[in-house]
This record gives structure tokens, C-alpha cells and sequence, in this order.
């Protein structure tokens, strides 16, 4: 009799042929069922029974006795690069690995690796590009766009007058994406001149004219630079907004009459600041600059000084001038010893420098004080009486 796992005749007074149980057949000598995909596996004896094995292009787990899952080995798993307007397709099992083909609207051979793949001029040969006349795009006759390969663009196309960048463009599914004409910019790239402004002419028109802008008046003209002088009544309704600038009054109307883009001349600092403005925009509003305490013991400012006492350099006084332009104006006499002769005889005026002696420095009087102060330096000196 033979051992489990082993099958054969039994015997009586003579051994037993026994071979390996085939655990892939049944008892009724038909073939094991493993499902889709799977292999019988013999258990070699002395174990009975088989294994279920995903085939080559499968996989899954391996079963016993039972029948296995098994699924198709995704060959683009590892999404490997096919090449330009190509894809990858997998190869269904048994097969192994994959294939790369081609996109819709392009042609060439699948391969294993890289396809290349051109764009098919038949692509969009069945249809017609559906244009409204909002697009703007001349009519276009029929199959004139015929051969217009994948993603490229119809050379038919063209938009109507005053108008620009309309086009129409064969994609992958057979149709055309239809892009619309819009007005041409006539301003583009056109200088209209100094204050002036470029308006495009509303399409179907073309061209462009130019305008002054606002605070500027001057004739408007087409496709060419128009010529702007600045308005001298541009601010003349709001008087400027003083309020903290330390502007010494002014007067009601005070700085009418000031053109566009000018600083009214009316405007005076208070004592012991310099540097304010008011100048007129072109919206009729006046750009206030406040007016800030002087620095009288800044080099670079424009302030003639006249020492009191000679020998004392701790009791000089500063005379604060508006701005280095009026120093040049006034006199040398009036500049005191800050002003000097010019080449040509006239007045320029030179900064004096802010020399308060050894072991002294200068401070400014804060405003609306004017000039500065010699200050020694730290306990143990004092000045010169």
C-alpha cells in the first residue's frame, strides 16, 4: 500500500509501485481549476494537494488547494517617457512590459520604447471652424483649412480691419478652437508727446489720436504727437491745504494763476524753516511739501553767518536763507561773509563751515528759532569769556 502523497496499485506478497500523487488532477482525472492567469503546482510527496501560481504577466499571491487572484502586470506602471505627443500602452498578459503609441492627432509606429510620433495633417479635414461673427475673422471657404496638422494653427485666418490676434487652431479631437479677433491697440508703441495722452480709435476704425492730459490744453490730434501747454488756471477754485506745513499765511487766491506742474510763488516758510511747496497737479489740486526746521548747523545749507565777537567763536548768530538760489541773487554784502564774487562779477554763494572750536560742537536752535549754538563738548570746558 502506498505512503500518503503516493499513489499506485496495492500489492500482496510483492512491493508496491508507487509514484508522486499528481495534485493537480482530480480524483475524477480532470484538471485542477486556478482561475485567469494561474498554474497548477504539484505538492511533490509526501505533501498532497498543489499550489494556484500567477503565470508570466501576472501577479499574485500564491495559493494551496484553493484557486489564486491573479491581475495583469501594469507594464507602465514605472510611467516610462515615450517621446513627444506619444503615450504608453501596456501589454496586455502573458505579454510582458509595454508599448509606446502614438496620440490622437498624431502618427507613427508603436515600439518598446520611445515612439516618434508627427502631427497628422488629415486631423481636422472632416470639419469646418465654427466662427461667429463676434470673432471678428474674415469668412473663411470651405475645407480651407483642410491640412492643417494637429495643435498647429490655419493659415486662412484673418481678422478684419481694426481688429488683430484672432486665430484658429486644429485640436487632437477633429475640431477646431476658434480664437477671436480684438480691437488692435493703436497706442501701442506711439509716443503722443510731452502731457499728452494716447486714445486708441474703437475698432473697426484704426489709428489713434492723442489729447493733452488734464491740467494741459492744447488742440487733439490723429496719428501724430500733440503739442500741450500747461493751464495757469488749473488750481485757481481750492486755495492750498496749509494745516501744519508752517507756511506763513496766505491769502485767499494767493496762488492762482499758477500753471500745472508749478510751484506757487506765494509760499513762504515761517521763521527757522525752510524747504516748503505748493505745487499745482493736474487734477487742480495743490501737492503740499511741509516746511521743516533748518538746519542751521548743516555745511551744505545755504545760511550766511556773521560772528558777533571775533574772538568768541562760541556767540555767532545765522542768518537763514530760503534756498541756495536766492543766496546767489542777494548781494555779497547781504550774504556777509558767506558770500563771495563771481567769475563773471555776480554774487555766488559759498556754505559757511561750522567750525565751534576745540572741544566744542554746533546745535541747531530748533525752529521757529533761527541760527546755532557752540556747545562744549563734556565737563571741564567752557567757553571763552
Amino acid at each position: 500500500m502506498c505512503d500518503t502523497g503516493y499513489s499506485g496499485a496495492n500489492t500482496t506478497g510483492t512491493p508496491a509501485i508507487c509514484t508522486d500523487a499528481d495534485g493537480c488532477l482530480t480524483d475524477a482525472g480532470s484538471p485542477v481549476e486556478c482561475e485567469t492567469g494561474a498554474e497548477c503546482s504539484d505538492r511533490a510527496a509526501p505533501l498532497t494537494g498543489h499550489h494556484c501560481v500567477c503565470g508570466t504577466g501576472y501577479e499574485g499571491a500564491v495559493t494551496t488547494n484553493t484557486a489564486a487572484t491573479c491581475a495583469d502586470v501594469n507594464g507602465c506602471a514605472s510611467a516610462p517617457f515615450c517621446g513627444t505627443n506619444a503615450q504608453c500602452s501596456d501589454r496586455e498578459a502573458p505579454a510582458e512590459g509595454y508599448e509606446c503609441t502614438c496620440t490622437a492627432g498624431y502618427t507613427g509606429s508603436a515600439i518598446n520604447d520611445a515612439a516618434t510620433c508627427a502631427a497628422d495633417t488629415t486631423t481636422c479635414n472632416e470639419n469646418e471652424p465654427d466662427i461667429s461673427s463676434d470673432a471678428h475673422i474674415i469668412t473663411i471657404a470651405a475645407d480651407a483649412c483642410d491640412g492643417t496638422a494637429t495643435a498647429d494653427f490655419c493659415d486662412a485666418v484673418e481678422c478684419a480691419t481694426g481688429y488683430s490676434g484672432g486665430s484658429v487652431r486644429c485640436q487632437i479631437d477633429g475640431t477646431y478652437f476658434v480664437q477671436a479677433c480684438a480691437d488692435a491697440d493703436g497706442c501701442s508703441g506711439v509716443s503722443c508727446g510731452t502731457n499728452a495722452v494716447c486714445r486708441d480709435v474703437e475698432a473697426p476704425g484704426v489709428g489713434y489720436t492723442c489729447e493733452c492730459a488734464g491740467g494741459y490744453a492744447g488742440e487733439t490730434v490723429t496719428d501724430a504727437e500733440a503739442v500741450c501747454e500747461a493751464v495757469p488756471t488749473t488750481c485757481d477754485a481750492i486755495d492750498p491745504d496749509t494745516t501744519d506745513a508752517h507756511f506763513v499765511e496766505l491769502s485767499s487766491g494767493a496762488c492762482n494763476g499758477t500753471a500745472t506742474d508749478t510751484a506757487c510763488a506765494a509760499v513762504e516758510c515761517e521763521t527757522g524753516y525752510s524747504g516748503g511747496s505748493a505745487t499745482c497737479r493736474g487734477d487742480g489740486m495743490f501737492e503740499i511739501v511741509a516746511c521743516t526746521d533748518t538746519d542751521s548747523c548743516d555745511v551744505e545749507a545755504c545760511v550766511a553767518t556773521d560772528a558777533e565777537n571775533a574772538d568768541d567763536v562760541a556767540t555767532c548768530t545765522a542768518v537763514a536763507l530760503t534756498s541756495c538760489e536766492e543766496a546767489n541773487r542777494i548781494s555779497c554784502e547781504s550774504a556777509g561773509s558767506g558770500g563771495q564774487p563771481g567769475a563773471a562779477g555776480a554774487c555766488t554763494y559759498v556754505p559757511p563751515a561750522r567750525d565751534c572750536g576745540t572741544n566744542a560742537h554746533c546745535v541747531d536752535l530748533a525752529a521757529p528759532s533761527t541760527g546755532y549754538q557752540c556747545v562744549c563738548n563734556r565737563l571741564g570746558w567752557h567757553s571763552r569769556k
